[in-house]
Order: structure tokens, then C-alpha cells, then sequence
């Protein structure tokens, strides 16, 4: 038996209207292998959060608990633009819970299907700028050009189908790019760059992701051109 008991397995729609803590579950936002996110309304300061509820398996709890509990204290002494702050966490009879930080927005999974069914078929690709914003992690240079170099290697593996070997190094995938007739400089660009981020202590100014991103959109638009990216 897991940890924790799946939450596709149990009714998700019993925890609405459950206080936990001193928030009330509103709705769900969304369910994984192991756990439940619920919007909540904290009523002491009147304001919404996310509670995240992982249910107790019957022979695994306190193991459960205390990976549970772990989590919480090393996000509590974080503090980061990309790690959601938690402000409470507690345990029911069936549960553990944490009393989180609400971020308002729409998942990736979302935007991409309303993308994919629109009824022109061109159109059911996301917007080469749009697509641009969510690889830059604006809150970290190194992320946003390790992202933007595997975003490179993606788009060239799906339509060119000139990659084999997965485990390619960037420096044999060197080769790979300047067959596709992409400039030069734009490769260099982002492989010296991508080494760089993953593989150095050294410092990333700002102007240097903003070179970063202007490449791989030069590069993108090249890849578009040539293989009719967007026909497919």
C-alpha cells in the first residue's frame, strides 16, 4: 500500500464545505496521484488560500506525517518568488493538510487545450511571444535560459527529426543546429549561454537573458520558416 491513498479513488466532493484548521474548503482546484488543492476562505483574516490535503493511508501515516511535516518546515524557511509560501499546517482524522498562499492564474494544461481546439488549425499553436513569456522565468536568469535552451532542443527534435540520441551533449548538438542553417551566432549564443547556467557558479547579468531569449526566437522563427512548424 502507497503513502498516501490516491485521490482519484475517494469522493473529493466530501472535503467541500470541511473546516480544517480555520479555513473552510470552497472548491477544488485539482488533484494529483496523492493530493486534493482546495481554494479555502480563512475566516479569522477573512481573506482566500490553498489548502492542499493529502489523505492517510492506514499502514503508512506516520511516515506519511513526517515527510508531510518535513515539506513544511523547509518551504517555511524559504522565502522565493517561485515557491509558494505556507502559512499553516495541521492534521485532521483522515488528513494532513497545508494552509497555503492562493496564486490566481490558469494552469499550462488549460491554455494548451483551448489552444488546440480551435477551429483553425494554425491557430491551435501557441503565439511564438506567448510562448516566449512562459519560458522566461522572470525571477531567475539561470531557469530562463536553461529553459530557453530546452526549448531549442524540443522544437528541433519534434520537427526535424534530425536528433537520434537523446543524450546528446549541447557541444554535439552543436552540429546538429548549424545543419539546420541556423546563424551562427545565435547558436553560440545559447550554447555558451545554457553551459553557463547548468554548469557554472558565474554570474548572469539581465541583458544576457534578454540576448538569450532574442536568439531562440530568431531561431524558432527560422525552424517555422523552413519546416511549416505551424502546418503541422
Amino acid at each position: 500500500m502507497g503513502l498516501l491513498v490516491n485521490s482519484s479513488e475517494i469522493d473529493r466532493s466530501s472535503f467541500i464545505g470541511r473546516t480544517l484548521g480555520n479555513v473552510t474548503l470552497i472548491r477544488e482546484i485539482g488533484h494529483g496521484v496523492m493530493g486534493i488543492v482546495f481554494v479555502g476562505y480563512q475566516k479569522t483574516l477573512r481573506r482566500q488560500v490553498a489548502v492542499k490535503v493529502l489523505i492517510k493511508s492506514n499502514d503508512k501515516s506516520e511516515f506519511a506525517k513526517e515527510l508531510f511535516r518535513d515539506e513544511g518546515e523547509i518551504v517555511a524557511v524559504l522565502s522565493h518568488p517561485n515557491i509558494v509560501p505556507i502559512f499553516e499546517m495541521g492534521e485532521a482524522d483522515d488528513c494532513f493538510y497545508q494552509i497555503m498562499q492562493l496564486v490566481n492564474g490558469t494552469d499550462l494544461r488549460t491554455v494548451l487545450r483551448q489552444l488546440s481546439r480551435h477551429p483553425v488549425p494554425y491557430k491551435r499553436i501557441m503565439p511564438l511571444n506567448d510562448a516566449i513569456d512562459l519560458i522566461d522565468t522572470k525571477n531567475n536568469v539561470k531557469d530562463a535560459i536553461i529553459n530557453c535552451y530546452l526549448a531549442l532542443l524540443y522544437s528541433v527534435k519534434k520537427y526535424t527529426k534530425k536528433v537520434k540520441d537523446p543524450s546528446l551533449t549541447c557541444r554535439e548538438f552543436e552540429p546538429v543546429l548549424l545543419s539546420l542553417d541556423l546563424a551562427f551566432e545565435d547558436i553560440e549564443v545559447l550554447t555558451y549561454s545554457f553551459e553557463k547556467a547548468k554548469y557554472s557558479n558565474k554570474t548572469i547579468l539581465e541583458m544576457e537573458k534578454e540576448k538569450v531569449l532574442a536568439s531562440l526566437k530568431n531561431c524558432i522563427i527560422k525552424l517555422k520558416m523552413d519546416y511549416k512548424i505551424d502546418k503541422n
